[in-house]
């Protein structure tokens, strides 16, 4: 997920240097941008509710809801199994946290290439910009769509901070895509 998280933030950098220098030939993809804002954020959704689940189930009904035997080895020592929750815990808010930052990253690389593209418009021939309009939209609006990131957010919240930005973004980003297609 960090690999992920660098290689988003790499394309955002691309993005801002090929604005920057006006260059017609970078291009993302939209529909694998889109396929990953809802795979990071059904992830750090999905996480968040394995998390909420976690609260609610404290260790103790946990181990009589299962048998003894089951959950523990003749090898294991009286220790709870709160050290193993609590690592769960830990590893799945990082998990989550990062899928989250992720999808929040996601729409930030998707709001700029599509200011970058209406910028771009009245240097490029006009069947061009629809073309690679009509893609963009068509790629996006669903993810947006499924994910309802413009009221649910994103899942899990970052390291203490709230993900209020991934809701910003998204409005600012179907905004944008609603001024492409009064061009449309």
């Amino acid at each position: 997920a960090k690999c992920l998280e660098t290689s988003i933030l790499f394309l955002i950098s691309r993005v801002t240097f090929v604005t920057q220098r006006d260059l017609p030939t970078f291009c993302i993809d939209a529909v694998a941008i889109s396929k990953g804002i809802c795979r990071c954020s059904d992830g750090s959704r999905a996480i968040q509710d394995r998390l909420n689940a976690l609260k609610s189930h404290p260790e103790e009904d946990i181990t009589k809801m299962l048998d003894a035997s089951n959950v523990r080895s003749e090898t294991w020592s009286d220790k709870p199994l709160s050290q193993t929750f609590d690592l769960e815990r830990e590893y799945l808010y990082q998990l989550g946290s990062t899928l989250g930052q992720c999808a929040e990253k996601l729409i930030c690389l998707t709001l700029q290439d599509a200011r970058r593209m209406a910028a771009r418009s009245s240097s490029v021939s006009r069947p061009e910009n629809l073309h690679d309009w009509a893609y963009f939209i068509g790629a996006l609006t669903p993810a947006l769509d499924h994910t309802e990131m413009e009221t649910k957010r994103v899942g899990c919240a970052f390291n203490g901070y709230g993900t209020e930005t991934s809701m910003a973004l998204a409005q600012a980003l179907r905004q944008e895509m609603e001024k492409m297609k009064t061009v449309l």
